[in-house]
């Protein structure tokens, strides 16, 4: 190797380095720098490398090749090299580290990006029964309806049992049309996309399906920062409300119509075309004006009929 050299490296300087002489290599030292030196070959590539005795061992590291790895860059690299053998580490050693975390980074970039909306509202709306909540099922809906563009469809499900052939229909939930943010991971919805949804909901639906949709989704989220799933620590829709973010007025909200005894008359003949359940459960909410899930899930046990009372206990 040729006699080193020690100035203060430059752009200019270093595309003036000549290659070396057949069968060697030139070593120019950067005097801002301290232990870093630009290699160069017979070929004329050049190399930034750090050269330090440490330990009472000379220690070798190759940063990279110039250009590709500019003059402040390896200079920068060279510092945080300089530190890690100062506390007894090998870069080599550093680099593994931050391969490490780099692979678990991207693990964890892989694991949220499965965890969709989808994906995360099933696992929700489990965790909330499983609490007893009385709401979880129209919060559940609006979900569903308003954020999964998915829709109720009766389905004929048939078992085995005793013996025997059961054949019922069930409502299930179904993909629509419009899958809308099913495949959407939690993590990548912003403030800015749930306004924008709100937006168009109130447009389509006007400001009471608005409103629910803000509970509902608010609720989720809300329920994401508790336990900092899906990588949620802080609610998109923290500080949205009805006034501010949906510019809903009271007057607004107002009822604007009552049944007349022609209306209910219409509905109670119209009832009669859906059969059992659904007509017989519309005929009974409106002689009793109780609200839909308090009759939709009455069981007989909750039935007095000798005292003409519906019973409804305290975790419903």
């Amino acid at each position: 190797m040729a006699a080193a050299q020690r100035v203060v490296l430059t752009d200019r300087r270093l595309k003036a380095i000549k290659a070396a002489a057949a069968g060697k290599r030139s070593m120019i030292w950067d005097a801002q720098q301290p232990y870093l030196a630009i290699r160069t070959t017979e070929h004329g590539t050049k190399t930034w490398v750090v050269y330090k005795r440490t330990a009472g061992k000379l220690v070798g590291v190759v940063i990279g090749k110039y250009p590709a790895v500019p003059l402040a860059k390896a200079r920068k690299r060279a510092g945080d090299i300089l530190d890690t053998l100062a506390v007894g580490k090998h870069p080599r050693d550093l680099e593994r580290e931050r391969e490490r975390e780099e692979a678990d980074r991207r693990q964890e970039e892989a694991r949220r990006r499965r965890d969709t909306l989808a994906s995360a509202v099933e696992t929700f709306v489990k965790a909330v029964k499983a609490d007893g909540l009385r709401t979880v099922a129209a919060t559940e809906a609006v979900l569903r309806r308003e954020f999964l563009g998915q829709a109720l469809k009766r389905v004929r499900k048939t078992e085995e049992r005793d013996g025997k052939t059961m054949t019922a229909w069930v409502r299930e939930w179904h993909p629509g049309a419009d899958v809308l943010w099913s495949e959407r991971p939690v993590f990548e919805i912003r403030k800015h996309d749930v306004v924008e949804r709100l937006d168009i909901i109130k447009a389509a639906r006007g400001p009471h399906a608005a409103r629910g949709a803000l509970a509902a989704i608010r609720r989720f989220f809300n329920w994401c920062a508790e336990g900092e799933r899906y990588g949620i620590e802080v609610s998109p829709c923290a500080g949205m409300s009805d006034k501010k973010t949906l510019r809903i007025k009271r007057h607004q909200l107002m009822r604007q119509h009552v049944l007349t005894d022609a209306d209910l008359s219409d509905v109670w003949k119209a009832a009669d075309g859906f059969g059992y359940p659904f007509g017989a459960m519309v005929k009974l909410l409106l002689l009793t004006g109780q609200r839909r899930s308090d009759i939709a899930e009455a069981r007989k046990p909750e039935l007095d009929l000798e005292a003409k009372l519906l019973r409804i206990p305290p975790e419903r």
